[in-house]
């Protein structure tokens, strides 16, 4: 996996988060909390009402995350596979093994 596709992959969870914890305000602010909320695609706009991002399902039934830019122009398009997602955690396991190994042989982030 490159680093663009890791890049891209964290993109979408923090789109998907993001979503979540907007979708989740309006909810507790409009009355009791809905079991499930269900749509084809969640568009973000900023307060102007430029799209900026988008997130659906697209025909052959992958994760669509696309980002606009601030005239609402396709910036970036990630499209999430399963293979994508296996990949992701193979490479989070490597890296995870990987650090254990070389702990104390490679300095130390240093905490802020």
């Amino acid at each position: 996996m490159t680093g663009r596709q890791i890049w891209a992959v964290a993109l979408a969870v923090f789109v998907i988060g993001l979503a979540g914890m907007l979708l989740g305000r309006g909810l507790v602010q409009a009355g009791p909390a809905q079991e499930m909320v269900q749509a084809r695609e969640f568009r973000l706009v900023n307060d102007q009402g430029v799209l900026r991002a988008s997130l659906k399902v697209s025909d052959t039934g992958n994760l669509l995350v696309t980002m606009y830019d601030g005239q609402g122009q396709t910036s970036e398009e990630l499209v999430v596979t399963p293979q994508l997602v296996q990949s992701a955690r193979k490479t989070s396991a490597a890296i995870k093994r990987l650090e254990s190994l070389w702990k104390g042989v490679l300095p130390q982030k240093k905490e802020k």
